[in-house]
């Protein structure tokens, strides 16, 4: 596709990613077509997590996994580097899945 992402509005990713869909081809399950959703997405940037709210995504119809343009990975980048103040502050919750040799999780949980 010689289109460049876009690096304007919504309107204009809604635009490309249209195209993007019937060009569509995920890494993850090889499924062809896409969706345009809003999607949250975390980053661990210096030992914190940061959210980052209603980024625009390509996402797959059959799997799920989401693909962010170049240009929506860096106006996100620039805002969690210091270019824009956090809208908000929250608390965050973290799981962490064992490893090799520690207690393992069954699955149903038992009483």
């Amino acid at each position: 596709m010689s289109r460049s992402s876009p690096s304007t509005s919504l309107e204009d990713w809604l635009d490309y990613s249209t195209e993007v869909s019937n060009v569509f081809r995920c890494t993850v399950c090889g499924a062809d077509g896409c969706h345009e959703e809003m999607v949250d997405e975390i980053f661990h940037l210096a030992g914190q997590y940061v959210l980052v709210d209603n980024m625009p995504a390509a996402v797959c119809n059959r799997c799920g996994d989401r693909t962010l343009s170049a240009d929506t990975v860096e106006r996100a980048r620039v805002m969690v580097h210091g270019q824009t103040e956090p809208v908000k502050s929250i608390p965050l919750i973290v799981y962490e899945l064992p490893q090799d040799g520690e207690k393992a999780i069954t699955w149903p949980p038992t009483a």
